[in-house]
Order: structure tokens, then sequence, then C-alpha cells
């Protein structure tokens, strides 16, 4: 027989884990924009300027660093909602 504290505890790690889950459907979509759109635009400015890879590997690089931004803002944003849910449960 399950406890009251018991549900709750499982209330509470299905939620997080939902959380969690939604989160990286999230970054994965904004993961693929962010690179997916540099890269498509630098190959197009290469093909234009007829100057193969150079806009394309600039791109990349933007694209890798806006890409690593997304991952730090996406784990900023599931560690706040993880307090604030910490510090309302406290109170």
């Amino acid at each position: 027989m399950t406890t009251i504290g018991e549900m709750e505890r499982n209330v509470a790690i299905a939620a997080a884990r939902q959380d969690f889950i939604n989160a990286t459907f999230n970054m994965g979509w904004q993961l693929a924009i962010t690179i997916l759109v540099p890269v498509f635009i630098g190959v197009k400015l290469d093909d234009r300027f007829d100057s193969t890879p150079s806009y394309t590997l600039a791109a990349l690089f933007l694209a890798i660093g806006m890409g690593a931004w997304v991952v730090g803002k996406t784990i900023k944003e599931i560690n706040d909602n993880q307090a604030a849910k910490g510090a309302k449960k406290n109170t």
C-alpha cells in the first residue's frame, strides 16, 4: 500500500519528467532551425559568389555557436523551472 507521501513524490517525478521531455523536444526544433538555416544560406551564398566553401564554413561556425547558446538557454530554463517548483512546494 502506498502512502500519500509516496504518491506525491511519484506525481512530482512524473511532472519533472514531462517538463524535461517537453524542453528537449522544444530544444530539438530550435537546434534544427538554428543549424539548418545558416548553413542553407551559406551554401546559397557560395553558389551565388562561386566561393565554395567559404560562406558555408562561416555559416557552420555561426550555427555551432548559436546551437550552443540554445542548449545553454534550455538548460537554464529547466533549472529555473525546477527551482521555482521547489520554492513553491516549500512555501
